[in-house]
Order: structure tokens, then C-alpha cells, then sequence
């Protein structure tokens, strides 16, 4: 096992190559970076029961400079239908409270929304071969298991577009693959010494801290940001 004073020397001679950095070939321009938050309770809960209740997400440019703040965001609180009422665990958990999703939109309109405010974006572009940007998320929690559940749950599917089903960057994975090292946002935010950013489990904070950590990594590892997760094959189910 490496000491801790080698691993900081390492650490430090790997962060100090990102001040002089040639830009990858990126694969994708862009990167937008979601990280919902949902209904949970103290004693548990399961993707079948979790309806999202914020629904955010941060647009960053790969190829610009690391400090660069995001250039897009989209943040609504959403209004859970099958469990309406938060629980105390949630609400410390999140920091959302009744009051916050009371008159929200459901996540039908909510996802309409995201879709048309995605569409605004210009520099955002499609071809026959793909997208110029790519949908990130912290694991598999959030497109590939909250998101889908519920949209199945409730017959959605149609409101669905492209971009949210064909697969997404885990950024967890993405910098477990560069770094070596394992964890969470936390630990990553750390290992990178960036410090956090706003409320830890606020879901735009959140997605902003982890727009963070990616352009981080992009820009020291130096590897294109790509698709490195993808939907099973029993998740969407047609409606």
C-alpha cells in the first residue's frame, strides 16, 4: 500500500500538469450533467417507490478553460404524485421541504420543459451519426435507475428523448479510470482538492460540483469524456 506522503506527492504532480494541458479530441463538445434528487424515507427505500422532486442540470464546455463556469442551467423542483408528502429524512437529507414542491409541476411538464430548454441551447446539435454532448451523471442511480423506474412507472416513455436513453458518462467511473482511487462525489471533490461548492445532496449543487470534478480530469487525464454506461436492456420498457 502507497504511504500517505507518496500519494500526495503524487497527487500534487498530477494536478500540477493540468496548468499546461493540450485539449483532447473530444468525442463530445459538451457535457450535461444531471443529478436528480428523489423521495427516500429513514428506513429505506427502492428505485420502484422514488419519484424525483428536483430535477437539475448544469451545460459545460469541454474545451474551454477548467475555471469556466457552467454556460447553461436548468433547475425545477418537481411535484411527486404518488407519495406527495416528504418525508423528515428526506427533507434533512435534501434540504427540500414541502413548501418547495408545493404548486411544482409534475415530472411530465417538468421533462417537457428540460426538453425545450435543451432545444434552446443552439450549440447543442444532432447528425445521423449522434450527439455533439453528452448526458453525465455520478453512477448509475440517476438514468439508470430513479429516472426510468418512474417514467415506466407513470407510461412517459413518449415524453423521452433520445439523449436521456442511449447511455451517459459516470463520472465515478470515469475518475476511477484516471485517478485509480474510488468514492463518491466527496471523495473525489477531495482527492482533486476542489473544495465543495454549496449544500452537499442539493440537486443543482451538486451537478455543478460534479461539472467540476469532470472538467478536472478532463483536462489533466486528458482522454476524451464519453459514453461509459448503458441502459440494460429491460429498463425502458415501451409504453
Amino acid at each position: 500500500a502507497k504511504s500517505d506522503e507518496s500519494m500526495e506527492v503524487s497527487m500534487e504532480s498530477w494536478l500540477a500538469q493540468s496548468e499546461d494541458q493540450t485539449k483532447p479530441d473530444e468525442l463530445y463538445r459538451y457535457a450535461v450533467v444531471l443529478d436528480f434528487e428523489a423521495t427516500c424515507w429513514e428506513a429505506g427505500q427502492s428505485t420502484d417507490s422514488q419519484e424525483i422532486i428536483e430535477f437539475p442540470a448544469v451545460i459545460v464546455d469541454l474545451a474551454a478553460p477548467q475555471n469556466q463556469p457552467p454556460i447553461a442551467e436548468f433547475h425545477r423542483y418537481v411535484l411527486p404524485t404518488q407519495n406527495p408528502l416528504l418525508s423528515e429524512f428526506c427533507t434533512e437529507l435534501t434540504g427540500i421541504t414541502q413548501d418547495k414542491i408545493a404548486g411544482q409541476m409534475t415530472i411530465d411538464a417538468v421533462l417537457q420543459e428540460f426538453a425545450a430548454w435543451i432545444g434552446q441551447q443552439t450549440y447543442l446539435t444532432s447528425t445521423e451519426t449522434g450527439f455533439n454532448f453528452v448526458m453525465c451523471t455520478d453512477g448509475n442511480w440517476d438514468l439508470g435507475g430513479v429516472f426510468p423506474s418512474e417514467i415506466n412507472r407513470k407510461q412517459l416513455n413518449h415524453l423521452v428523448p433520445g439523449y436521456l436513453r442511449c447511455g451517459w458518462c459516470d463520472i465515478r467511473k470515469y475518475f476511477s479510470e484516471a485517478t485509480g482511487e474510488r468514492g463518491g462525489m466527496r471523495k473525489m471533490l477531495a482527492y482533486l482538492r476542489l473544495p465543495l461548492q454549496g449544500r452537499h445532496h442539493s440537486g443543482i449543487d451538486d451537478s455543478r460540483n460534479l461539472a467540476r470534478i469532470l472538467k478536472r480530469v478532463a483536462a489533466v487525464w486528458r482522454n476524451p469524456v464519453d459514453v461509459n454506461q448503458y441502459p440494460g436492456r429491460k429498463v425502458w420498457k415501451s409504453s
